[in-house]
């Protein structure tokens, strides 16, 4: 079996006693597409801020290519292939969708993963 492109194991993320991530693991392959669903707070951004670098995890070990990304800052991550767009109506109002997604790829090499 191949290797995953993108892995977190055990990930978990708190704010004072309540438990937004609660010890996450998963696989993405390549060609895999996964989906995150959940109502209101369930931690699905802070999900996507754990994975792009916005946040930090409490615990846990994420993997890009069977490397360690764990805690990595999000600059460092978007120059890996991590992306993420922010939930705007548009970064740059004059650029089509496609255009603006193309924007977070100006300081990676390639975009391996985006999170919308």
């Amino acid at each position: 079996m191949t290797e995953p492109i993108f892995k977190c194991d055990g990930v978990s993320k708190h704010y004072g006693a309540m438990t937004a991530v609660n010890a996450l693991s998963l696989s993405a392959f390549k060609g895999d597409v996964i989906g995150i669903a959940g109502p209101n707070g369930a931690g699905k951004t802070t999900l996507f801020d754990l994975f792009s670098g916005v946040q930090k995890s409490d615990s846990g070990e994420m993997y890009l290519n069977n490397k360690s990304i764990t805690n990595m800052d999000a600059d460092v991550l978007c120059k890996l292939g991590i992306s993420r767009v922010f939930q705007t109506n548009a970064i740059f109002e004059s650029l089509t969708v496609s255009e603006n997604i193309a924007m977070s790829a100006i300081f990676g090499k390639k975009i391996v993963i985006l999170f919308l």
